[in-house]
């Protein structure tokens, strides 16, 4: 950090720094970094933002270097390594994240804790980025396309790019107008016998909430195998009411994954036994965290 601050106070603008600032803001790309090529369902409007993307954003006079790889699209989650300068000395140690996008219409959206981003194709070959950052700043600049080989696609999913601040989320109660309420039965069936235990702790029921408090969720996993589970959501958001949906879910590794074409629904169990969530659905994304009910 004082080697940044140096260089700050030897340029007499973040646009004359740039150059000296590059060194310690483009690290080299992570090894496992990859680029997929879109899958046939993925809308034709949407395909061409898969690759590498870099340029510069801007927050009032101060320039900023940032890049994206876009590295998987699916209809309604987008998979993406992230850097923006600074962010070695903001949040960690090192400056590149793995975080989820979601889809809205024509363009791809990245939210988190400290502000929003959405990028919008203005050719084949440059992005429009524009949003606000910490402090409610505007956030503009333009990306353009760099060589990056691109893969074939496959069926076989990355794992989950969570969000940056997800492991930080305290359990509560939703705070959104409607509430969620779990139906008059529900029945959580025993242990298959010779089920692993690390399957076995998913059966029971967990509540909480998602879309910063103002979703009502409720989980219960009905059936377990070692592969699979039988499981009933209900998600009440902030302007409407949900009905209980019964759905059939895999899990992937320590995950438990809920998809179909336009859903897609990820949970993952700490290990004081709560549930972290993260939901990509009908334009929208939403996590936050649900607690074991007796």
């Amino acid at each position: 950090m004082q080697k940044l601050l140096k260089v700050f106070l030897l340029c007499s603008s973040a646009a004359v720094c740039l150059p000296a600032l590059g060194g310690l803001l483009d690290p080299p790309l992570p090894s496992d970094a990859f680029v997929t090529e879109p899958a046939e369902n993925v809308p034709n409007q949407l395909k061409p933002f898969a690759g590498k993307w870099s340029g510069n954003i801007f927050f009032g006079s101060i320039h900023l270097p940032h890049i994206v790889v876009v590295e998987r699209i699916d209809p309604v989650l987008v998979w993406a390594v992230w850097s923006l300068g600074l962010s070695q000395y903001a949040g960690g140690p090192g400056a590149w994240y793995r975080i989820p996008m979601r889809v809205q219409d024509d363009t791809l959206i990245a939210s988190g804790n400290r502000g929003r981003l959405t990028y919008r194709l203005r050719s084949i070959d440059a992005i429009e980025v524009t949003g606000t950052q910490a402090g409610g700043y505007p956030v503009q600049g333009t990306l353009t396309r760099e060589p990056m080989l691109t893969r074939p696609f496959t069926e076989a999913e990355p794992v989950t790019y969570w969000p940056i601040n997800i492991g930080q989320l305290v359990p509560g109660k939703a705070v959104g107008a409607y509430p969620s309420i779990w139906p008059e039965s529900v029945s959580i069936a025993p242990p298959m016998q010779g089920l692993s235990s690390d399957r076995a702790k998913w059966l029971g029921r967990w509540s909480g909430w998602a879309c910063g408090h103002q979703c009502d969720v409720k989980l219960a996993v009905l059936e377990v195998t070692d592969k699979n589970a039988k499981v009933l959501e209900i998600w009440t958001s902030e302007v409407a009411k949900a009905s209980p949906m019964v759905r059939h879910g895999e899990f992937v590794g320590e995950e438990l994954i809920i998809r179909d074409q336009n859903y897609y629904v990820t949970y993952r169990m700490r290990a004081t036994g709560e549930v972290e969530i993260l939901r990509a659905r009908a334009n929208a994304l939403a996590w936050g965290v649900l607690v074991r009910e007796p």
